[in-house]
């Protein structure tokens, strides 16, 4: 049985009315200038922006939080759940880029039926200029909570919210489809938030230091919500300032009280290890950061081993790692903590995976290594089933991933068929229902291991490929792709499916585009047997990501067959 510490969001920070603790410290300009808030205060300001809205919306309704990286957003965030009002965690759209980042916020703002805006007031002058392009967002109800009248608090009255109340609504980020609104209940977020606090071994107080965006479930549960659970003190810094010098977040955990939880997607440990500099390096200490959690895309054992030799000397250890894995639809996190002292790692046989079967690689063979994702958290049930029959598979069969637990999501919002068809699924015995999360899998030394996605899957020859198993080869190939910045997809129908990879050049470089196709198909058909029809070189930083990270396959085959991609012209 799961028994969180609190029934909800609201009487979790409640509880800590009293308490004149710094709860986080935001890192302006991602080093030095500080601004920060304490429980107290956090809770003060809650209420003022529960007060306003309440004044003017329903219990249940749904308001968009559009705020920058910063503080305002955790009050933002909070006040929602003080109202009994649905938080909607979106991001500003960004002006050189507002034709991606605007019909995103036009699609959720219609999909959520959302009646308010929280956001600040610089940004609800920009959204004027923004009306003539997206007439349906002027009529919504902007409230800039930077801007509340003084003494709102004085006005609020405590929500009478059951389990079931939904607590946000969290937007999925597309790497495989058109973005969804997961609905996320106060019983499902405080359940996964004791089961993250059990799994990683957290205790009360504990640091924290986050540079993830808050509209991303892993920043927002992981990042704000854990560390209130905790009552901790959190360290936050945008993703723009760990982006533009990874060694903003290194300097940030080694300036934190010990034990720190920190964390983030693989590319994040990857860019650290490339990029921080050998001055820089002298300047961290890491010996205090346990657990180094790592979610939210493939995990690539190279990465870790490169991170761990990069940072060794300055106290960090392969034991503090910590491979995790989660989706929005189970609030966060599935499973973390292995059953070794340092990540586990299997080399498997890369013609059984061809064949959906597990086994390890013999010596001279080729191999692909794959990284253990810990065990299932306490009160999920996890079983690997077969996609297409719905019977259990063996534990030498690879499989589809299917949850059933206290956290998982209450299903998407206003989409009754796909919430029937991923959450009500259940197994040719009749047992249900599960989540079927679209991931492969399977389970050895009571760990999860994930292979990929079924709908990145490759079939060409009647064998089964793995999309990353491919970009890796071809990225490794030249020195002017950029790792982790590819996609693999085929395109055309049945036997004529041809194979192809995009993938962006490193920033500085110049090849012969004819030099890098050709060393891209030939390490792909040395390894794999199959031929690359095509392969497109882009521009730096203009492949198609989600905001975790990830590639969107998807995005890039339609950008690809639409002519739209940023092609790099030498």
């Amino acid at each position: 049985m799961i028994s969180p510490s609190f029934p909800d969001l609201f009487r979790m920070l409640r509880a800590r009315a009293g308490d004149e603790r710094t709860a986080f410290t935001f890192l302006e300009d991602g080093e030095e200038v500080r601004s920060t808030v304490t429980f107290a205060e956090l809770d003060r300001r809650a209420r003022a922006v529960a007060a306003t809205l309440r004044a003017k919306a329903d219990l249940g309704e749904r308001a968009i939080l559009l705020y920058p990286q910063g503080l305002e957003y955790i009050h933002a965030f909070f006040g929602c759940a003080y109202a009994g009002v649905t938080a909607v965690p979106a991001y500003p759209p960004i002006p050189s880029r507002l034709a991606r980042t605007l019909p995103r916020l036009q699609a959720i703002a219609a999909d959520a039926g959302a009646r308010f805006v929280l956001t600040l007031s610089s940004i609800v002058e920009l959204a004027h200029g923004l009306f003539e392009l997206a007439p349906e967002l002027k009529a919504l109800e902007w409230l800039a909570t930077d801007a509340l009248e003084p003494g709102a608090e004085h006005r609020f009255r405590e929500p009478q919210l059951p389990a079931e109340a939904l607590a946000f609504l969290q937007y999925t980020s597309g790497s495989t489809g058109h973005p969804k609104g997961v609905m996320i209940s106060h019983g499902s977020v405080m359940a996964n938030l004791e089961q993250i606090r059990r799994s990683f071994g957290q205790v009360a107080g504990a640091s924290e230091v986050s540079w993830l965006p808050f509209y991303h479930d892993m920043g927002l549960v992981q990042g704000i919500l854990l560390n209130v659970y905790l009552g901790g003190h959190g360290t936050l810094l945008s993703p723009l300032h760990f982006l533009q010098r990874p060694f903003r977040w290194l300097k940030a955990i080694s300036e934190m009280p010990p034990p720190v939880f920190s964390g983030a997607p693989n590319f994040a440990f990857e860019l650290c290890a490339r990029k921080v500099s050998e001055e820089e390096l002298g300047r961290v200490e890491l010996s205090g950061w346990k657990p180094a959690y790592c979610g939210a895309e493939p995990i690539q054992a190279e990465v870790f081993e490169r991170f761990v030799d990069r940072f060794a000397l300055r106290g960090f250890r392969a034991e503090a790692l910590y491979p995790c894995y989660g989706l929005a639809e189970v609030t966060l996190c599935c499973s973390g903590g292995g059953t070794a002292p340092t990540p586990r790692v299997l080399g498997l046989s890369a013609l059984e995976l061809e064949h959906s079967r597990v086994a390890e690689a013999n010596a001279g063979e080729r191999a692909r290594r794959v990284v253990g994702l810990g065990r299932p958290v306490d009160g999920l049930s996890v079983r690997i089933v077969h996609p297409d029959t719905h019977a259990g598979c063996r534990e030498e069969d690879i499989g589809e991933v299917w949850l059933q637990g206290p956290n998982l999501a209450s299903g998407y919002w206003n989409k009754p068929g796909e919430t029937s068809a991923a959450f009500g699924a259940r197994l040719a015995s009749g047992e249900g229902p599960f989540l079927r999360t679209g991931d492969l899998g399977f389970i050895a030394h009571r760990e999860l291991f994930i292979t990929g996605r079924i709908k990145d899957l490759l079939i060409v020859r009647g064998l089964k490929h793995y999309p990353q198993d491919i970009e890796r080869l071809a990225e490794k190939s030249h020195p002017s792709l950029r790792p982790g910045c590819s996609a693999a997809f085929g395109v055309g129908e049945g036997a004529e499916q041809r194979l192809v990879l995009v993938a962006e050049l490193e920033k500085g470089q110049r090849p012969s585009p004819g030099e890098v196709e050709a060393a891209a198909k030939r390490a792909v058909a040395e390894s794999h047997d199959i031929e690359l029809h095509e392969v497109v070189l882009l521009k730096p930083s203009s492949i198609p990501k989600t905001s975790s990270g990830k590639i969107q396959r998807s995005a890039c085959r339609r950008d690809y067959l639409d002519g739209t991609l940023e092609r790099w012209v030498g």
